[in-house]
């Protein structure tokens, strides 16, 4: 689930990157700051309602099953965000994917805290949010700024979507496949 992490953050630092070149591309210099806010509210909006359906979830669906489901679902979304040429239908779809992005982030740091031993705990998740956001976030802005800059901003969704593919290969290659559900915590 770790190395799934990576990929998946890889996967919101590429998105999340291009939120201030997408506005200004679609929606011109005049408008690009409030639609750049407004896609970056969209944003914590998806991760507001994860915060508040994820408890809910997690009692009734096993980690294991929410990580599986929720990482091809989060794929899709983010390659949805490239189709929009309106801002409405774009923060949509950025809400979306937010919430189930955030939901399967809040899945994996649960998992991980849940699972580690008392004394492993510190330097587990350490590592865990290291490889995440300290290594996944960043190389996911990296290459989308390259992809941006070289077929446009919008390309850069696209690219989200392949380290959600890969996040998907891992999640679903893994024992996380065939771990039985240990029920809901």
């Amino acid at each position: 689930m770790t190395i799934m992490s990576f990929a998946q953050s890889a996967c919101g630092g590429a998105a999340l990157g291009q939120f201030v070149p997408v506005a200004h591309d679609l929606f011109g210099d005049e408008r690009a700051g409030w639609s750049a806010s407004a896609m970056f509210l969209a944003f914590s909006t998806g991760g507001l309602v994860s915060s508040v359906v994820y408890p809910r979830l997690r009692k009734r669906v096993a980690a294991n099953r929410v990580a599986l489901v929720s990482t091809p679902i989060s794929t899709v979304a983010v390659l949805l965000c490239a189709l929009p040429t309106r801002l409405a239908p774009l923060v949509v779809v950025i809400a979306l994917w937010a919430a189930v992005y955030t939901t399967n982030a809040s899945n994996s740091i649960v998992y991980r805290q849940s699972e580690t031993p008392e004394p492993l705990l510190s330097r587990v998740n350490a590592a865990g949010r290291m490889l995440a956001w300290g290594m996944g976030t960043p190389a996911g802005a990296f290459v989308s700024g390259f992809v941006a800059s070289v077929w446009g901003p919008r390309w850069a969704f696209v690219a989200a979507a392949g380290f959600g593919l890969v996040a998907v290969a891992l999640a679903w290659l893994s024992p996380l496949r065939a771990a039985q559900p240990q029920g809901a915590r």
